[in-house]
Formats: structure tokens, C-alpha cells, sequence
């Protein structure tokens, strides 16, 4: 039987800033730098308002509903896997076997992602249309998509 993987790196920033009592003075804006650049070439988005993520830390599964899943591509059976080395992966399987996995990237965001994309990585690195106004990537260190 085949199998096919795929993994899914949707990663958000986790600084939050917060403001308490007042500064006297006239505030000004920035307008944001240049994202910088990577040795793949790309350049990484920027995210203006972070989202905060660490209750999806620990059980990344919670991200989405079973009827989500399920709606998404038929996704039948979830399995956590709460030690993995770089935090928690969540991986939903369809009835074929077909699964998708999940994980929080927690140390850079995506700005570690695209440092450490290499264009000859056997791997595949896809960055992809915003999600809900934020940037995302599709990315594994194995390409076992056509298997």
C-alpha cells in the first residue's frame, strides 16, 4: 500500500509586546526594514502582529476540530507524538494512510525556517499564500509526497 507524507510547518511568531503606564512625547512609526534575505535567496515575509501559540504547544492536535479535519481532507485518525525533539507533532491520517503533520516551530519562526533552507536540501521548502493574513510554509526534510 502507499503512503504519502506530507509536513506542515505553519509557524508564528511568539514575542508579544505589552505596554503599561504612559511615555511622555509624540510617538512616531517605522516603516518596516527589508526582510533579510537567506542563503536559499528568499526573503522572509514579515509578520506584524504575531500570534501567541504556546496553548498549542504542548498538543499541537488542538489546532483543528475532528469535523475540521475531517472536512479538510478526511482525516479519520490523529496521533500525538508529544517527545519529538524540536516539540510536539501532531499527525492526522486519512483512511488511505495519507497523513499530514504538524508542529510549532518555536526557536526563530519562520525566520529560522529560512536560514535553514538550503535549495539542494532533499527535502522541499514551499512557502505558500498567507493564512488568515499570515505568512506560512510547507516544509520537510524529506520529500516523500510522490510516494
Amino acid at each position: 500500500m502507499r503512503t504519502a507524507t506530507l509536513g506542515v510547518v505553519i509557524t508564528a511568531g511568539l514575542l508579544l509586546a505589552g505596554c503599561s503606564g504612559t511615555i511622555p512625547g509624540n510617538a512616531q512609526t517605522t516603516p518596516p526594514t527589508a526582510s533579510p534575505s537567506t542563503s536559499s535567496g528568499l526573503s522572509v515575509p514579515p509578520v506584524a502582529n504575531p500570534l501567541d501559540t504556546t496553548k498549542f504547544e504542548q498538543n499541537p492536535c488542538d489546532v483543528l476540530t475532528k469535523e475540521q479535519a475531517r472536512e479538510l481532507a478526511n482525516l479519520t485518525t490523529t496521533k500525538l507524538d508529544a517527545e519529538a525533539p524540536g516539540g510536539a507533532i501532531c499527525s492526522w491520517v486519512d483512511e488511505n494512510h495519507n497523513d499530514i503533520n504538524f508542529s510549532l516551530n518555536r526557536t526563530g519562526g519562520l525566520e529560522t525556517l529560512y536560514r535553514n533552507h538550503r535549495s539542494d536540501d532533499p527535502g522541499y521548502f514551499e512557502p505558500v499564500p498567507s493564512v488568515a493574513g499570515y505568512p506560512a510554509v510547507f516544509a520537510d526534510i524529506q520529500d516523500g509526497r510522490g510516494l
